[in-house]
């Protein structure tokens, strides 16, 4: 089975050859919809249904039992991305229509504003900083907020206002993004070590937060998968997970 998992700022985009979890649930709206258009098997909120597609809003417990297929799925970590079903239906009829390619799925993505988004001039100055950082621990929302000259407090509200999501999720996203990463690069590495590099206490702490933001543990993620992508990181081998 080759799945590809694609990790950018605002999302995580994954392709896979199949679709069965255990009952969970996350902090991010999920998309999901079958790319051979062959309906797939979802209980969703304890309701099960044979589907071609389905939305998942955050926080509802769910399960997939579908064991082969060809899926794309989205999780949206922030409203501000999210901009209607009708949108996400647009998406089915144009893949519907031509196959999925990196460049369709760009601009797919562009289309719910995950790529090439703007921001304030003073939000773009502070998240340079944050991708930039070498220890994500070291990040204080008063050493940003020093950066826009704005006070703490209306700093995290235009972060919030403008990013969609609050400060302290988006550094724990980026130690998530950095973490898989790692693994990736250097699968040979103990979880717990990579898990402190990126800015966790531990390797339970990482688990924890992959938990609660994809429903699922790390070695779940990348069991099987032959490509992990991060933006910053394309194309990063993952032929040995562990």
């Amino acid at each position: 089975m080759m799945n590809t998992i694609q990790l950018h700022d605002f999302c995580t985009v994954a392709i896979t050859e199949r679709l069965h979890t255990d009952p969970h649930r996350h902090l991010a709206h999920q998309w999901t919809i079958a790319l051979d258009g062959q309906p797939f098997e979802v209980e969703v909120a304890g309701v099960a249904s044979q589907v071609a597609q389905v939305f998942i809003p955050s926080l509802t417990t769910h399960q997939f039992l579908t064991e082969q297929g060809h899926f794309l799925t989205v999780l949206m970590d922030s409203d501000a991305v999210l901009r209607s079903q009708q949108q996400l239906a647009a998406w089915v009829d144009t893949l519907a229509r031509q196959p999925l390619t990196p460049e369709l799925l760009e601009q797919l993505l562009a289309q719910l504003g995950m790529f090439n988004a703007t921001f304030d001039p003073r939000v773009e100055r502070t998240l340079a900083s944050i991708r930039e950082a070498d220890a994500l621990d070291d990040i204080s929302a008063a050493q940003l907020a020093a950066l826009t000259d704005l006070s703490e407090s209306r700093f995290l509200h235009l972060f919030k206002a403008e990013v969609g999501v609050p400060l302290r999720k988006f550094i724990v996203w980026q130690k998530i993004r950095r973490a898989f990463r790692l693994l990736t690069e250097q699968p040979q590495r103990k979880l717990t070590d990579v898990a402190v590099q990126a800015g966790f206490y531990d390797a339970a702490h990482f688990a924890n937060y992959v938990r609660e933001n994809f429903g699922l543990s790390p070695s779940d993620i990348l069991q099987g998968s032959q490509f992990f992508q991060d933006d910053g990181c394309q194309h990063c081998s993952n032929d040995d997970p562990s």
